[in-house]
């Protein structure tokens, strides 16, 4: 089945006719939305879908939002957009090397799995993802305070304390030795909110620990914490509670901190800090498309 109409890219203009489907914060975050616009009755037009689309400068195109309404999909309007989108961006002087679309798996998002799948989109990680509404966290003040060193915001010191650490994390996880602690290394710095990350430094300037975040349209993604020190469960919870008390004062109360099973002990602590239960979402999944 087809349908009637054009798949566009939306001027800033023409993105309020397409508005009333995408949420708000998804609106404000889009570098790049292409709609849909079906022919309506008595030469009128409508909505029939929109794609939402950011992060070019970093090498990749991030899709933060896809949908079709119900009544008008199998008719290949999201396979339209999505050639649409690629015909945009595949073009040398961008520098494109993949799309990806980040979103958790379950029973309302089956359609979107199954479109990716079909659309050649490839499983890069997945993980049972839990979640917590900074609204609802109920935080003790003067609870896991260290003693001696420094908890301060990522984007608030110099580059080389991040480096410190990514360059200690490589090396443990190179040397993999048995019986030790497993290291991931760590993203690129910008990667990582710098306003809502925070870094861990010792008496001696050196780079400890960390509580990373990414920012999404959501909210935010708890995406690494660490203590490279002995013992430095205290540590780690004053970097989460760190987090979470500038989240929870700066953001809307609706703003979603999830983060992966992967996290698992995170977890835990999130909800020693918080005396809330994280509600499990389903499967975070990352399908890419290579381009």
């Amino acid at each position: 089945m087809s349908f009637s109409g054009e798949v566009i890219y939306a001027t800033d203009e023409e993105r309020i006719f397409f508005a009333p489907m995408l949420p708000e914060d998804v609106r404000e975050a889009a570098e790049l939305v292409i709609g849909c616009v079906l022919d309506g009755e008595a030469d009128t037009v409508i909505p029939g879908g929109v794609l939402a689309a950011s992060g070019f400068e970093e090498g990749f195109v991030k899709i933060d939002f896809l949908y079709v309404p119900k009544r008008e999909r199998r008719k290949g309007i999201g396979r339209e957009m999505m050639s649409h989108l690629k015909s945009l961006l595949l073009n040398p002087e961008f520098g494109i090397e993949s799309f990806q679309c980040a979103y958790v798996k379950n029973e309302h998002t089956e359609d979107l799995d199954a479109f990716l799948t079909a659309m050649g989109f490839e499983m890069d990680k997945g993980a049972e993802t839990f979640g917590f509404l900074l609204g609802d966290l109920d935080i003790p003040e003067g609870r896991f305070q260290i003693k001696g060193g420094l908890i301060q915001e990522l984007g608030a010191l110099p580059a080389r304390y991040f480096n410190q650490l990514a360059d200690e994390l490589r090396k443990r996880y190179e040397s993999g030795e048995e019986g030790k602690a497993v290291y991931i290394p760590l993203e690129d710095r910008s990667y990582y909110d710098p306003d809502y990350s925070f870094l861990y430094i010792d008496e001696n300037s050196v780079c400890q620990g960390c509580a990373l975040v990414s920012r999404q349209v959501w909210g935010f993604m708890l995406e690494y914490v660490c203590c490279l020190k002995s013992e430095g469960t205290k540590t780690i919870m004053a970097l989460l509670s760190a987090l979470l008390k500038k989240g929870a004062a700066k953001e809307p109360p609706h703003t979603m901190l999830r983060l992966s099973a992967v996290l698992k002990s995170g977890g835990a602590m999130l909800k020693l800090l918080c005396n809330t239960e994280p509600v499990l979402e389903g499967v975070a999944v990352t399908r890419v498309f290579q381009a």
